[in-house]
């Protein structure tokens, strides 16, 4: 989860469902200020030897950047699939995307409830912080939870080294030091009592200004936690590494802990703006290049909601299924199904789909029936139970 601006101006979430993506795409350039990306000099050198080059979208003459077949028709129609690629990577899944589901039991019971018996979520999203972990109670009974549902799904598990909203907290550093050695080997207990597979978001949204970390430290601790987990004999631990496009930390590669560290790329991605800026798709034809799978660590129609029906359709859920569709990488999603009136952010709105519009429910559970969505089902069960 992310600070609910995000750096960007506010009023980004307001003019979008009123003016449109054409508009709000001519005027971005006068709205803001890009700063430019200085290559870092203090991070390690990577472990790979050639690193891909950030991808430059193509300019049109008075409009902001434009990627041809992204954004042709994107706020208007669900565009044709891409076929999916296959890389072999940990917990990827063979030519689907994995429907995830958080972020917390409630929210995920709500939400297979709506969905019903043939659409339930492969993944579960959570977290829990390294540092507060203890001796790894709730942990072990939020994994418990998971372990009981009626329908397996893997966990998605979001473990930061700082605490959201305070970046003067950020810890990594002493997580590279080794000052949280027992933490670490709390989780890995957890984990292999669990004995199922995880996904682990490991130090998520790494670029976020609302974390602090630094890229130099960052890579330091994800490396040694990963080292941990390996040394451990763990084999069903896919790492994810987790990009947030709220940031104008744009340089994302000073953060890479390295080929040999990731097993899967991923992005936050939260307001219909962000599914214009080019950022975020350097970083999906980056991961492309590479060849890794990308999964939606988290994501909700922030300031959108599920109220507005049509209008949430059409500018926030159609771009964001079209990302999917167009993009053969993208194979995983985590949807955040929560009511955000409730919280420290009540502007964001109601995105749970058991509350939305009933036409609005039905068009997004009619595309996530589509073949290329891997569900919890008999068929899937060995694959999600790691057998």
């Amino acid at each position: 989860m992310v600070l609910p601006t995000g750096g960007k101006p506010i009023f980004w979430d307001f003019l979008q469902p009123i003016f449109g993506f054409s508009l709000l795409g001519a005027l971005i350039p006068f709205l803001t200020v890009q700063a430019q990306v200085v290559p870092s000099t203090t991070a390690p050198a990577l472990d790979t030897a050639k690193v891909v080059p950030l991808v430059s979208p193509t300019k049109m003459s008075g409009k902001a950047p434009y990627k041809k077949g992204i954004h042709d028709g994107m706020a208007n129609e669900l565009q044709p699939l891409t076929k999916r690629a296959n890389y072999g990577r940990m917990l990827e899944p063979k030519d689907k995307v994995m429907h995830g589901v958080g972020q917390s039991g409630d929210a995920f019971r709500n939400y297979a409830t709506a969905a019903g018996p043939d659409l339930q979520p492969s993944v579960y999203m959570t977290y829990h912080n390294l540092s507060t972990l203890g001796d790894g109670t709730r942990l072990r009974k939020d994994l418990q939870r998971i372990a009981n549902l009626p329908y397996p799904a893997i966990p998605q598990l979001g473990l930061p080294m700082t605490f959201d909203g305070q970046p003067e907290k950020h810890y990594e550093h002493l997580v590279a030091a080794g000052q949280h050695d027992a933490d670490i080997q709390t989780f890995i207990r957890e984990i292999k009592a669990f004995n199922r597979p995880i996904y682990l978001r490991l130090g998520y949204e790494f670029n976020g200004f609302w974390n602090g970390y630094e890229a130099k430290s960052y890579i330091a601790a994800y490396r040694h936690v990963a080292d941990a987990i390996r040394a451990s004999g763990l084999k069903n631990v896919a790492l994810v590494w987790c990009f947030a496009v709220d940031s104008d930390q744009d340089d994302y590669m000073q953060f890479y802990p390295g080929d040999n560290y990731v097993d899967w790329w991923s992005i936050d991605v939260f307001s219909a703006w962000q599914f214009e800026r080019p950022e975020l798709w350097n970083f999906l034809d980056s991961a492309k290049a590479r060849k890794y799978p990308v999964m939606i660590g988290e994501c909700t129609p922030r300031r959108m909601s599920v109220s507005k029906g049509d209008s949430s359709w059409r500018l926030w859920f159609v771009p964001y299924f079209n990302m999917v569709r167009l993009y053969p990488n993208l194979k995983g999603t985590s949807y955040i199904n929560w009511n955000w009136q409730g919280t420290s952010w009540p502007d964001w709105g109601d995105a749970r789909i058991e509350a939305a519009p009933e036409d609005l429910r039905k068009k997004y559970l009619k595309e996530l029936s589509q073949p290329w969505y891997l569900h919890s089902t008999r068929k899937n069960r060995k694959f999600l139970l790691g057998q």
